[in-house]
């Protein structure tokens, strides 16, 4: 008997309908973005009685405290601190060549029109070390109005435990050339309680103050801002075989200053925009 045979296969071919581009052109599409961003508005930062700006940030998906006390406290965003989170103030860098990171607490809350948060790696759009994520932090509001317009706001708030509150006020007159806008505001909370006494230097002591004032001349605009930020008291001591290691936190701090002078642009001419800003953090 001959070897078995194998059926054959024979090729086939699939022949597809032709496909017409009938416009090539590709329109842009301005509110996509290829990273993730979340934003909150005063009223959702502040919903819930944060102390500190960090507090607020906590409510964020993703976003962690590292906290050494009830005011100091380090942004953890998909497992990254320190000098891997960028913190910015209206654009502006607070995280200095010092290292270690920074403090979202030397904003003062009452001071924060809103919060931005970029998590993921941010290394293209502010630098190399914008690894875990960006958390950006607005500040700024417009001083300009179709008509002259004054208006004031005194807030006061707090909470137990902690004894912790808060009291600030802004006044704001805004017209159609120029505005100016003033405010400050003093908090504190009150030293932990153990079964043994006060802890010291475990309470927080603040007090801010901000001016801000624009201009505007033709197609020229003029910003500038001044804001101070001290915090006093702050930290938790050390625990060593039972004893407290008492040390001294007697200040922590930021003063900033920003000045911005944009031209809007027409015909030929491109739109011109310069920033000047100088910060001095305290420890």
């Amino acid at each position: 008997a001959g070897a078995p045979t194998r059926p054959s296969v024979a090729d086939t071919v699939t022949q597809l309908p032709p496909i017409n581009v009938q416009d090539a052109r590709r329109t842009p599409v301005t509110d996509r973005e290829t990273s993730t961003r979340v934003r909150m508005d005063r009223a959702t930062a502040t919903r819930f009685l944060p102390q500190t700006v960090g507090d607020a940030l906590a409510t964020v998906p993703g976003v962690e405290l590292v906290k050494t006390s009830p005011w100091a406290s380090q942004l953890s965003i998909r497992g990254m601190t320190g000098d891997r989170v960028v913190l910015m103030v209206d654009g502006v860098r607070m995280n200095t060549v010092r290292g270690h990171g920074v403090q979202p607490s030397l904003v003062a809350l009452d001071n924060v029109a809103s919060l931005e948060v970029l998590p993921g790696a941010g290394s293209a759009h502010v630098g190399s070390d914008a690894l875990g994520g960006v958390v950006n932090v607005v500040t700024q509001r417009n001083l300009f109005a179709d008509q002259p317009r004054t208006s004031a706001m005194v807030r006061a708030r707090g909470s137990e435990p902690g004894a912790a509150y808060s009291q600030s006020g802004r006044l704001r007159i805004a017209g159609p050339r120029a505005g100016i806008e003033v405010g400050g505001g003093i908090g504190s909370t009150d030293y932990l309680t153990s079964a043994e006494g006060r802890i010291p230097d475990s309470g927080m002591r603040e007090e801010n103050a901000l001016v801000h004032g624009a201009a505007r001349a033709g197609a020229a605009t003029l910003d500038a801002e001044y804001s101070h930020y001290p915090a006093r008291d702050i930290g938790l001591p050390g625990f060593t075989g039972g004893a407290v290691i008492e040390g001294s936190y007697p200040l922590q701090g930021r003063d900033a200053s920003r000045v911005e002078l944009s031209v809007k642009g027409s015909g030929a001419f491109p739109e011109f925009r310069v920033l000047g800003s100088h910060q001095n953090l305290s420890t």
